[in-house]
């Protein structure tokens, strides 16, 4: 109520459309969420109730509202919105909304702004109004995050969301030890299959496989497609190599650094 009190007549002031949305249940979030997914509007969408590390808790019913349930409906509004979705979260632990993302599906949002612990409420109070005004003022999400919130709030970016987890693919299948496991468990498959000559050339048959599975500026820029909605990859492939043969967990220059 504070932080709204501070907001409502600041939104009117700048003439920024403004809607309280007053949720008692799962049904009726999602619902509210669905409304979001079925308009053309690219919006900031603030979260304010509690919660635990497995979703979002409705304090009019007490029930929760799983992260696999809310993070879908969250993805079709950043689908419907042309991956503009920013989420800011008031809510104890809604930073682990983002083990539902994967990098072979959409974003579900290209901003996160939330707690990965508990969050006491004078927090809330002094920093949310702060951020607002700060970002509708300067334009700049990153100085308003800086200058308003901080810990134990953390930014979730979809781009940077996805060079790591590409980074950390890179290195996990593709190089070292995992890309000769992944290799000699592609050669058992093809073996198995028993398409090939009666004694195939197992080195060249394995050097094939290696050619194969090399990631490559194709490869990262279809995740990207995907992830992104569409946006290509920011960084390219000998960039992700590069960060990963200096054990960097992300490249170094480049738009999503």
């Amino acid at each position: 109520r504070r932080v709204l009190e501070d907001l409502e007549p600041f939104f009117a002031q700048i003439g920024v459309q403004f809607q309280l949305r007053d949720v008692k249940t799962p049904g009726e979030l999602y619902a509210a969420l669905q409304s979001l997914a079925n308009s053309t509007v690219k919006p900031i969408v603030q979260l304010d109730m509690h919660g635990t590390k497995e979703g979002l808790v409705l304090v009019g019913s007490g029930e929760v509202a799983p992260w696999r349930e809310v993070v879908p409906r969250l993805r079709a509004i950043n689908m419907a919105s042309g991956a503009n979705l920013c989420v800011v979260a008031g809510v104890c632990f809604a930073f682990y909304a983002i083990s539902e993302a994967s990098i072979t599906q959409a974003s579900p949002v290209n901003i996160l702004i939330a707690p990965d612990t508990e969050v006491q409420t004078g927090k809330l109070e002094d920093g949310l109004a702060g951020f607002y005004r700060s970002l509708f003022t300067d334009g700049e999400i990153s100085a308003a995050f800086e200058k308003s919130l901080g810990l134990p709030f953390k930014v979730f970016y979809a781009e940077r969301f996805l060079v790591i987890a590409l980074c950390k693919y890179i290195l996990k299948h593709c190089k070292g030890k995992g890309v000769d496991e992944r290799r000699e468990r592609l050669l058992t498959e093809v073996l198995k299959a028993g398409k090939l000559a009666e004694k195939p050339n197992l080195p060249q048959l394995r050097k094939q496989i290696k050619g194969g599975i090399r990631p490559d500026q194709d490869t990262i820029n279809r995740f990207a497609h995907t992830f992104l909605l569409g946006r290509p990859c920011p960084f390219t492939i000998d960039q992700l190599l590069n960060a990963v043969e200096k054990g960097s967990p992300e490249p170094s220059a480049g738009r999503g650094s």
